[in-house]
């Protein structure tokens, strides 16, 4: 599992979660992956430690969008 630096320098793990969604009439179904870290005021950039939100690197980022294109080409392929 990967570990990945929070706003505070502590450890936390990569999350994955399943995600089923339409988008263009197809259904589809991948694996997100994000972190959890704590919430930030967009206005004032503070951080709200009583409230965590999911955070996702750069890299998830590229993950998830790959693992969406793929999950969308199979579906429309099942059509």
């Amino acid at each position: 599992m990967t570990k990945i630096i929070t706003r505070d320098g502590d450890l936390t793990d990569e999350l994955h979660e399943y995600i089923k969604q339409e988008f263009r009439g197809v259904t589809v179904e991948y694996i997100e992956v994000y972190y959890l870290d704590y919430a930030v005021d967009e206005k004032t950039y503070t951080i709200d430690k009583s409230r965590k939100e999911k955070v996702f690197t750069e890299n998830q980022v590229e993950k998830n969008s790959k693992a969406f294109k793929s999950a969308y080409y199979k579906a429309l392929n099942k059509k």
